[in-house]
């Protein structure tokens, strides 16, 4: 009796993945298009003038820092570096870093 439900149950499941795998959904196949119907053509006229392109945002300047050559000790006000730094030829400083040191900032273009 064992040997028959096997069977049974084989055969059971090879039909199943028969009709499951008849039964998967068709694609619709595209059929022909129809053919667009001719229209009256547009009369030639004046183009129309392009529109002038805006012009492109400049890019933002940057802020470079540079270590101060001329800044001595420790610092530790802004404007004290800021003051010594214009003296460099930048626009201004701060203090920067775990032992404070004077960093002179300005624009860049890059």
């Amino acid at each position: 009796m064992a040997k028959s439900s096997k069977h049974l149950l084989l055969v059971l499941l090879l039909v199943l993945l028969l009709v499951a795998t008849e039964l998967q959904p068709t694609e619709a196949k595209p059929g022909p298009r129809p053919k667009p119907k001719p229209g009256p053509k547009p009369k030639p006229g004046p183009k129309p003038k392009p529109k002038p392109k805006p012009n492109p945002a400049p890019a933002p300047k940057r802020t470079c820092k540079s270590l101060s050559t001329k800044f001595q000790g420790v610092c530790i006000e802004d404007s004290n570096c800021a003051n010594v730094c214009r003296t460099e030829g930048f626009t201004g400083g701060n203090c920067h870093d775990i032992i404070p040191q004077c960093y002179c900032t300005k624009l860049c273009n890059y």
